[in-house]
């Protein structure tokens, strides 16, 4: 919590080597090792200072701290080779999140000649690397729930198709393109900024390095994609509606049984109403939050959903037990 004034102190005084004026927060050497990196993912990307997180800035090393609420966003940016600090705090309505984005690499592009780590676009003969299409999938940010029941919320993937001669990096609201500079190194048009590929043991692509080195994003198979997940809950959702529906209709012509099968078709029309209650339940649950993204935060799970978990674990138990009916029926 702070002014606008002051922050521009304490970046001059960061800019300075920890002195503003007579006043000295930081000895120079402790300044030093604040802003130098001291993690990186990959050498050929920015990493992670003391607290400061690296970028590239139209060709040149910055270092920062961005945050803030669902109401408000902040970002604050030293480069130092320019001299030149920004900060910036903004409500998240309409072009706040755009802003803290694009504000800073326009007006060092605008007023600045490249700085030595600027990628030139690929000319000539570029060094042949794997096939695009090997690049092409489903990514996850590593910042995401693994296990709980917040992984059903996982909406943030990044999509990468290939088109002939370059890669589409597709995520929610944003696409760019990004050429091929050889080997698993890329660079995105729009920008200029480095994207890296990275292979496991066996040399299959497994992760993609985005120029922000708080995460990672994860190459994942069918079963993490979120659109397989969510169509195999639709699907599941369709089967057991399909399977009531089934039941009803043969209400007056029931077929012939024996006690084992009797009791096994009980067990699934139980099984399947148990889930459908679950479903509706749950949505009911996620509903109450309405359109209001704090929500999440500040109301989440709700009674309802809350609700629709306990009824899953008595679902779970019907489901088993209906498979172990199975074996009598067979």
């Amino acid at each position: 919590s702070t002014t606008a004034t002051d922050m521009s102190r304490w970046m001059l005084a960061h800019l300075n080597d920890g002195r503003l004026g007579d006043v000295r927060i930081l000895e120079p050497d402790t300044a030093r090792r604040m802003h130098r990196q001291h993690f990186t993912l990959d050498p050929r990307m920015p990493g992670m200072a003391h607290g400061f997180i690296e970028s590239h800035v139209h060709g040149y090393r910055a270092i920062g701290h961005g945050g803030g609420t669902v109401h408000f966003l902040s970002d604050m940016q030293l480069v130092p080779d320019l001299d030149l600090g920004v900060f910036i705090s903004t409500n998240t309505t309409g072009g706040g999140g755009a802003l803290i984005d694009e504000f800073v690499p326009m007006l060092v592009a605008r007023y600045f000649e490249p700085g030595p780590l600027f990628i030139a676009p690929p000319g000539g003969d570029v060094e042949a690397g794997r096939p695009l299409a090997e690049y092409a999938g489903t990514y996850l940010s590593s910042r995401r729930p693994f296990t709980t029941v917040e992984k059903l919320f996982m909406l943030n993937a990044v999509q990468v198709s290939a088109a002939a001669d370059h890669l589409v990096i597709s995520a929610p609201q944003q696409q760019v393109r990004v050429d091929p500079l050889g080997g698993d190194d890329f660079r995105a048009v729009d920008t200029g900024a480095r994207i890296e590929f990275t292979s496991d043991a066996a040399g299959r692509v497994n992760a993609l390095l985005l120029p922000v080195p708080v995460m990672v994003f994860e190459k994942v198979g069918p079963l993490g994609n979120p659109t397989v997940l969510y169509g195999v809950l639709a699907l599941a959702a369709f089967v057991m509606a399909c399977a009531l529906v089934g039941a009803w209709l043969r209400r007056r012509r029931p077929p012939q049984q024996t006690p084992a099968e009797a009791w096994a078709a009980r067990a699934v029309i139980v099984t399947c109403l148990a889930w459908l209650v679950v479903y509706a339940v749950g949505l009911v649950g996620i509903g109450e939050l309405g359109s209001d993204f704090a929500a999440v935060f500040y109301a989440f799970p709700s009674a309802a959903f809350v609700t629709a978990l306990g009824l899953a674990l008595v679902a779970a138990v019907l489901t088993v037990l209906s498979a172990l009916l199975l074996y009598p029926v067979w």
